[in-house]
């Protein structure tokens, strides 16, 4: 704004003051006045958390920002005056490793976005083997081929059963003729 002010009258004589340098010095002591660089977003700050399913050690992860975030602001603002609009998922499958990516966050001044930053996890999850298993198993009992084959083989054992049940069947009414014929060759004797 000061630059380009003038520095002669209208009779082409220099003026006694420099008023573009008293302008600007003016508007750097209200800088410094009402603005200073504050922290907005601290890495450490606990922004959220995410369900992880699978997990061995832990059945949530807390996120946090990735980074600090830091910005010129008016010295009258609060921290309640900054707001932060996170998405992040509802829940994600171990194995989670410290520092992966599980969210964004907006944040905002007076209604207009002033970054955007991404949620890390703030702790690893290992996965729990045996849960992995077992969801893989119920995963596989679950598919058409398994169902086919699971009938399949339900048929093929009632199939036998009958099968044996009519040779057991018929064993016992040859044991039982020969029996009788035995007894009546023993009578006969």
């Amino acid at each position: 704004m000061t630059l380009g002010a003038p520095v002669k009258d209208k009779n082409g004589e220099y003026y006694d003051d420099w008023y573009s340098m008293i302008d600007a010095l003016n508007l750097y002591k209200w800088a410094f006045t009402n603005f200073e660089m504050a922290t907005v977003v601290n890495k450490d700050e606990q922004i959220t958390e995410v369900k992880v399913e699978m997990g061995e050690s832990a059945t949530h992860v807390i996120l946090t920002p990735e980074s600090d975030y830091t910005a010129l602001m008016p010295k009258s603002v609060k921290e309640s005056g900054v707001q932060k609009v996170f998405k992040a998922y509802e829940s994600v499958q171990a194995p989670v490793k410290k520092g992966d990516i599980l969210g964004v966050m907006d944040v905002k001044f007076k209604g207009e976005t002033i970054t955007t930053m991404n949620l890390v996890a703030n702790n690893n999850v290992a996965r729990s083997d045996v849960e992995y298993y077992i969801e893989k198993a119920k995963d596989e009992f679950d598919k058409p081929w398994f169902k086919v084959s699971a009938v399949g083989i339900v048929v093929l054992l009632i199939c036998f059963i009958v099968t044996r049940t009519i040779e057991n069947s018929k064993r016992r009414k040859l044991a039982s003729k020969e029996k009788r014929r035995f007894e009546s060759y023993a009578k006969r004797r």
